[in-house]
């Protein structure tokens, strides 16, 4: 007897925007579809459709199952557990196992510029690691901001990375922000000298992290020197520019040791964020829940309102000013 192609089972929904019509994301539908050929892998690479998947530090290709709608392959991303049934010829993709966490941002649709969709960068990840550089390009702390917002969105654990210490230094003075008032591990690396690299490669051990950060900030150097033989295409950061060039061009899972795993991502210039509610956003700046209890609104979004205890602290100096203005960019950036 066939296996009805489109079991009803509940289970939690996924949406993605695609021009006018919703598409619906129920991986909990083919839950028990896999046979006993089959067996569990993580995605490595998600190449249009092709998707490479790591089993015991090897890699099997493997396409979705023709009885599952090909709309699905974009909810498949770096990171995912899946289950793959192997044919006598061919490996299929059966089920995608719930993820535990992810990190994501919005992606504007081409076909009209207002829809925007949440794009998973990547799932189940233990650690992001956030790269920023001194020098070339220069330290960027509200894209750094734009990274602590989505890891606290998707649940994942930030570490910031400062590369290239051996060009300057001068320090932002948000750094030390950061790690006092949020508890953000700093550590400073520099593949030139070696500075730190051994202490990233500790902070990585026996987890699944995530490189992220502007283009040219390093991240496939120092994933190249936390593996050997790895050799990622690095390359400089442009002298007409002063950013970065584009060296990786997909998300791509790498094993470090036995238990240690590496995403790599290309970098990112532009960090949507509408995928969070404007409401909301205040909820991603810790700093601001001991002041407004005392704003006269309930629902002051602390950037117009008068008597805003916010913006009071601010000018008291009690809230950091950059992390403020960051928000009130962010804000402004829902608002359109």
């Amino acid at each position: 007897m066939a296996t009805p192609r489109f079991p009803h089972t509940p289970g939690k929904i996924e949406y993605v925007t695609k021009i006018q019509h919703p598409v619906r994301i129920d991986w909990e539908q083919y839950k028990n579809w896999t046979g006993k050929n089959a067996f569990q892998g993580t995605v490595a690479v998600n190449n249009r459709g092709l998707i490479s998947v790591l089993k015991d530090h090897k890699i099997t290709n493997a396409t979705l199952h023709s009885s599952i709608p090909g709309t699905y392959i974009s909810s498949i991303t770096v990171g995912d557990e899946v289950e793959i049934e192997k044919s006598e010829y061919n490996y299929f993709i059966r089920y995608r196992l719930p993820r535990r966490n992810f990190l994501s941002r919005a992606r504007g649709d081409r076909a009209r510029k207002k829809a925007e969709k949440e794009q998973v960068l990547a799932a189940n990840v233990d650690i992001a690691i956030i790269v920023a550089s001194t020098e070339q390009p220069h330290f960027q702390p509200r894209f750094i901001d734009r990274y602590l917002i989505i890891c606290e969105h998707g649940n994942v654990k930030p570490i910031i990375c400062l590369n290239k210490t051996d060009l300057s230094t001068k320090r932002h003075p948000i750094l030390s922000w950061y790690q006092k008032e949020l508890g953000i591990p700093i550590i400073e690396t520099s593949i030139i000298s070696g500075k730190g690299v051994e202490t990233l490669r500790n902070a990585v051990q026996n987890s699944t992290c995530v490189f992220l950060g502007h283009s040219g900030v390093g991240k496939s150097s120092l994933i190249n020197a936390l593996k050997e033989n790895l050799n990622l295409k690095t390359s400089s950061v442009s002298k007409k520019t002063g950013k970065g060039k584009h060296t990786t061009t997909s998300f791509n899972l790498y094993p470090i040791t036995k238990d240690s795993y590496i995403i790599d991502t290309p970098g990112i210039r532009s960090l949507g964020l509408s995928h969070i509610k404007k409401k909301s956003l205040r909820t991603y700046f810790p700093e601001f829940v001991t002041f407004q209890t005392y704003c006269k609104y309930l629902d002051c979004l602390h950037d117009a309102e008068h008597n805003c205890a916010v913006k009071n602290a601010v000018q008291r100096g009690e809230i950091n000013q950059y992390r403020y203005q960051s928000y009130l960019k962010i804000l402004q950036e829902l608002r359109a």
